[in-house]
């Protein structure tokens, strides 16, 4: 409520504020922002937050438009396998394809700007195109694998828990157990008390 109120669609400029957050504030929340510092993250996402800048009319701003500073590794042509530095090691540890995030970093800054509507679909091919020649650094290769097997044990718990519509409540259904044993998200378990 307190992040609605300083940064929401009802806000006055006279409540200004720094917000420090999570992805959270990708697609949650309608919040307005001057300036935005984000970590890498792939080209959608940042896209994404950057949906967050200047995104009500609100009057005079104190800076003369949107602004997005991202914080990146330099995108070079032969990338060593700790690319991201200590810097975005955690942000290696959520976004586990390091080439995604090298290609996302690569367009992003070759473009200087995200144009909307019309920009958008390049950003985003041109960081998931992993086919492209030279979209996979060799030495990203490990992290690329492993973000691989992860996309496809996920895929395979889906199809565990798939429930199927045309049998309904017959055992070869699928499973029709609560959420607490047929889990509707991937992570670790959670308790809130």
């Amino acid at each position: 409520q307190e992040v609605l109120a300083r940064f929401g669609r009802a806000s006055s400029i006279e409540r200004q504020g720094v917000l420090v957050a999570t992805q959270v504030v990708e697609q949650s929340l309608d919040l307005d922002f001057d300036l935005m510092i984000t970590d890498l993250a792939p080209a959608d996402l940042v896209v994404q937050r950057a949906g967050r800048l200047w995104r009500h009319a609100r009057g005079p701003r104190p800076i003369p438009g949107p602004r997005l500073l991202m914080l990146v590794p330099e995108p070079i042509d032969d990338p060593p396998e700790g690319w991201l530095g200590a810097e975005l090691r955690r942000t290696g540890a959520v976004y586990v394809d390091h080439a995604l995030l090298w290609r996302s970093a690569r367009v992003l800054l070759h473009a200087a700007a995200i144009e909307i509507p019309d920009g958008i679909r390049a950003l985003i091919e041109g960081a998931y195109d992993a086919d492209a020649p030279g979209a996979g650094p060799p030495a990203l290769d490990r992290a690329t694998r492993r973000a691989e097997a992860e996309r496809l044990m996920a895929r395979g718990i889906a199809w565990q828990n798939l429930l199927q519509i045309d049998k309904p409540y017959r055992r070869d259904a699928g499973l029709w157990d609560p959420d607490v044993r047929t889990p509707t998200r991937l992570g670790d378990p959670q308790l809130l008390f």
